[in-house]
This record gives structure tokens, C-alpha cells and sequence, in this order.
């Protein structure tokens, strides 16, 4: 059993929006980089037509990914104009807090079952 909250999230690029949407996603990543110790992996992922975007995450808990809420949180507004979430699948045992955050944007919650961690 693992703590490790994983991630997916589908955003939508809006049309001729590409180039911003890039920058908008380097500013993100950048500020996770540098001031998320307890985000383990995050990475973005760009279908070949640039449509598309996936984001894959892994956190050491719900606190973790609670924080990286409130820390993007002023990004976000003008990032979802340019890329709307269009899905977000949870995979872990997310804390009460953490699916309240969530439930408001509709994530999807798969309950850890069982498997390998290293």
C-alpha cells in the first residue's frame, strides 16, 4: 500500500492558442520545480497535432497535492482559458480534503486496489 496520490489530467488546447498555452505550461512546471519538494513527477505530455495535452503527476500524499493546488492556483484562471481540463483522473486513496477539493471539477477517483511500488 502506498500514500502516493498519481494523476492524469486532460487539457484542450484551444485553437491557435498553442503558443501561449506553452508558455502558460513552462511557468507552471517551472514553479512546481522550485517550490514543490513533495511533487515527485510531473510531466506534460503534447499529442502529435498539438490538441491535446496530458498531464501525468505523482504526489507523496493529499497533502502534497493539496498544496500544489493552492500554489498554481493563481495560474490556473488563464491557463484553462487557453486549455480547458476536460478530464482528471485521481489513482490512490485520496484523504476527505483532498476529494472535497476535487469533486467541484469532476475528477474521477480509482481507489487503490493493490500492485508494486519501488
Amino acid at each position: 500500500m502506498t500514500n502516493y496520490i498519481r494523476a492524469t489530467a486532460e487539457h484542450s488546447i484551444t485553437e491557435g492558442k498553442v503558443a501561449e498555452f506553452k508558455q502558460l505550461a513552462s511557468n507552471i512546471i517551472d514553479r512546481v520545480e522550485n517550490t514543490e519538494p513533495n511533487t515527485f513527477s510531473y510531466e506534460w505530455f503534447l499529442c502529435q497535432d498539438e490538441s491535446k495535452c496530458y498531464v501525468v503527476q505523482i504526489y507523496k500524499d493529499s497533502n502534497a497535492v493539496l498544496f500544489h493546488l493552492r500554489n498554481i492556483a493563481d495560474l490556473l484562471g488563464l491557463f484553462h482559458e487557453n486549455a480547458p481540463l476536460t478530464g482528471l483522473k485521481i489513482y490512490g486513496n485520496p484523504s476527505v480534503e483532498l476529494r472535497q477539493a476535487l469533486e467541484p471539477i469532476g475528477a474521477q477517483i480509482f481507489e487503490y486496489l493493490n500492485g508494486v511500488t519501488r
